[in-house]
């Protein structure tokens, strides 16, 4: 079976949270986490982006440093990069391989294998390890207690932000689910804190001295987490200094696909993987901006059945004209919301042009003709609706 194949047969089996599997899979494989010095991203938001530029910083310091993200935009090879290179699709399936491999056994011990993200978290710590990479910086899929990167060692963590996402598992208010986040700290740790408010960053700290770990906090403000990567950078390093003017000239090219991602054209296309209430906010406010006086604007919108419908396209009410309602036709973990269901939820919101278009490239092509030469069309709510999407996208500059 081909890697991407392996890949895919895996995803039918769903999200399991805990570290079982995972650390049953990894000492098959020897194990090559513990070769890993790693920062370790947790929160709700701004993770992808925020590994990217700490490992950014890193790498303009002299280091060769690794990262490990989730979901991908362009390619699963996306998920696991060396020095802001992702390692190319013939590495990752060598790393897969050998994962398959080491996946039976876990399963004849365990009675079941590992997930998909488990399998992709093994092959990207192999594969990162066998790099001799010096640092590695590591996004956390879903929570921190149970997710299968907790099993790295890191003694630096970052937390962007806390929203209520995912509740069902990882709690119904802020305060449960910074406690699943920072459950990742081990002893000796340095915790450093983006936004969040005084109540919850009072928590972290708690929790943080529980821990036998340190907390401190950098007020990042509500944009693109810069201030706090370059402070897990500078923590991982210490007392070694970081190459700060370096580091800093280095995040221009570290910004990730399908971050208020433009492309030009007639009409202009915005890709933002903007998938709970708080990252519709955060497009909201860079909407007007971006997009200046392009009218009519459109919006194709695809969104997991846990997520908050009606209030996130209610952000987008007063920015957009009109919803092509579709499907990113992804599982992951939860199921996708059917198209109707969306387009309820945006007559809720207060949208009277709602076009329902189940097929993800067809609602493209319709939100392009409706938003014309002059307008745009925004691609939103779902990652794996970017993922879907942008090559068509920019196909059609």
């Amino acid at each position: 079976m081909t890697s991407n194949g392996y890949l895919e047969s895996l995803a039918a089996f769903g999200m399991r949270l805990g570290l079982e599997r995972i650390s049953a899979l990894l000492a098959e494989l020897d194990d090559p986490q513990e070769r890993l010095d790693a920062i370790h991203v947790v929160g709700t938001n701004g993770k992808s982006s925020t590994v990217r530029f700490a490992a950014a910083a890193l790498t303009a310091s002299g280091l060769r440093t690794g990262a490990y993200l989730s979901p991908h935009v362009i390619g699963w090879d996306e998920r696991v990069q060396i020095d802001g290179r992702p390692v190319g699709p013939a590495a990752l399936a060598v790393a897969l391989d050998r994962v398959q491999e080491a996946a039976r056994a876990v399963e004849a011990s365990l009675g079941e294998g590992p997930t998909q993200f488990e399998a992709l978290t093994g092959a990207a710590f192999l594969v990162l390890a066998e790099a001799g990479v010096e640092a590695c910086v590591v996004e956390a899929g879903l929570g921190g207690r149970h997710d299968a990167t907790r099993v790295v060692n890191a003694r630096v963590v970052g937390l962007t932000n806390v929203g209520l996402d995912h509740q069902r598992v990882l709690g119904a208010t802020r305060e449960l689910i910074l406690a699943e986040k920072v459950a990742v700290l081990e002893p000796g740790a340095a915790l450093c804190v983006g936004v969040v408010d005084d109540a919850l960053y009072a928590s972290a700290a708690a929790l943080a001295e529980q821990a036998g770990a340190s907390c401190e906090r950098i007020e990042a403000g509500a944009g693109d987490g810069l201030p706090l990567a370059l402070r897990l950078a500078e923590l991982w390093l210490a007392p070694r200094p970081l190459a700060r003017d370096a580091a800093k000239a280095a995040l221009a090219g570290a910004v990730p696909p399908g971050r208020l991602e433009l492309i030009p054209g007639s009409p202009a296309i915005l890709l933002d993987g903007a998938h709970n209430a708080e990252g519709m906010q955060a497009l909201v406010r860079e909407l007007d901006g971006v997009l200046g006086i392009r009218r009519p604007r459109v919006a194709v919108v695809a969104l997991q059945e846990d997520k908050r419908a009606i209030p996130m396209l209610a952000s987008l009410f007063s920015h957009l004209d009109a919803v092509v309602a579709t499907t990113s036709g992804h599982a992951g973990h939860s199921r996708p919301l059917p198209p109707e269901d969306l387009a309820a939820a945006a007559r809720a919101a207060g949208f009277s042009s709602i076009v329902v278009q189940p097929d993800p490239e067809a609602a493209l092509s319709e939100a392009r003709a409706a938003a014309g030469p002059t307008g745009a069309v925004v691609v939103t709510g779902s990652l794996y609706l970017l993922e879907r999407l942008r090559a068509t996208a920019l196909e059609a500059r």
